[in-house]
């Protein structure tokens, strides 16, 4: 099923230009001047009397504005500049559905990345991070499972994988599907702190204690740097399968360190409940 765009009003464009000079390439400009909608429609205004709005380089950057970077702008305005793009190529597809994911409306950004496929766009490791979020927040699991078998296609083409993996574990988890998240947890080469966070935010939302004080040890032994979203959930493992020696031990850990007191607080609560 297409998404179609072409049904949402475009936005009227009656606001004077009083931007006097206008460079070449307009990126700079509008990636870092435009703070409003009203600065938008002056932009768009020049490229559309310069015909400057059929260059995907230079309206690019004005659909991100539009999706991401102007607080006021609304979704629906985003979806006219990119409507009349005559052949959008992956960059204004990734844009779109990051921003739809950031609206929170998943839903637009699978159907969006579905038209991306039907139009024969190859999506990148830019379009997958942002999609596999949009399935993990509407828990779309048949979906993210067919957005994993096009990552395994075209993986080998990308220039780094860890954005990706570490937004596969994240859905896996996030399913509760947590044997399959860990598998591809410890096949990644690379492993940041969301991804560890990603691993121990699944265990816990199912329930697998044992298994979030078993990867916190390993986190420890291989030193790697933790956070106070890791301790969190380690200290509520840690209440519910009264392991106190553990428990004192981050308690420590958290004064010594001067970490956040929501940390203990946030700790004490799930060992209280």
């Amino acid at each position: 099923m297409a998404l179609s765009l072409s049904t949402f009003p475009a936005k009227t464009l009656t606001t004077k230009t009083v931007i006097t000079h206008f460079p070449q390439n307009p990126k700079t400009l509008i990636l870092e001047q435009c703070k409003t909608t009203r600065d938008l429609n002056q932009v768009h205004a020049h490229l559309i009397k310069t015909r400057l709005v059929h260059h995907p380089s230079v309206v690019e950057p004005l659909l991100e504005s539009a999706t991401l970077l102007v607080s006021d702008a609304t979704i629906e305005y985003a979806e006219s500049i990119f409507c009349a793009l005559e052949n959008p190529d992956s960059s204004a597809y990734n844009v779109m559905i990051r921003g739809y994911t950031k609206k929170e409306l998943p839903e637009k950004a699978i159907l969006l990345f579905r038209q991306m496929i039907e139009q024969m766009v190859e999506p990148d490791e830019f379009t997958f991070p942002s999609i596999l979020k949009a399935c993990s927040r509407l828990r779309a699991s048949r979906e993210g499972e067919q957005i994993h078998t096009h990552v395994l296609k075209l993986q080998n083409g990308f220039g780094s994988k860890e954005f990706v993996e570490n937004a596969l574990v994240f859905m896996y988890a996030s399913y509760g599907r947590v044997n399959l998240a860990r598998q591809m947890f410890d096949e990644m080469s690379k492993r940041s702190a969301i991804t560890w966070n990603a691993m121990f935010s699944g265990y816990v939302r199912a329930g697998y204690w044992q298994e979030v004080i078993g990867l916190f040890r390993k986190m420890i032994e291989m030193d790697v740097g933790f956070n106070e979203v890791t301790l969190i959930s380690v200290l509520t493992a840690c209440g519910r399968v009264r392991d106190l020696d553990l428990g004192e031990w981050i308690y420590e850990y958290v004064e010594s360190n001067a970490f956040k007191k929501c940390v203990v607080m946030d700790g004490a609560n799930s060992r209280s409940s």
